[in-house]
């Protein structure tokens, strides 16, 4: 009960952060009409979340 009760909230945080990320880089996007690599990747749910940390670095830079 307690493993799933924390994998349900990682999810959520996950969800979360590539949305929070998803919408800094459509802010970035309308800022300068670059279309970027990871966009894609961005709705991919099964992303790790390392991948997710390496997505918010290079959306930071």
């Amino acid at each position: 009960m307690i493993q799933i009760h924390l994998h349900q909230q990682l999810n959520i945080h996950q969800e979360s952060l590539v949305y929070q990320v998803y919408s800094q880089q459509q802010q970035r996007n309308r800022n300068s009409n670059n279309k970027s690599n990871y966009i894609i990747r961005i709705h991919n749910k099964r992303m790790s979340i390392l991948e997710l940390q390496i997505l918010i670095i290079q959306t930071q830079n």
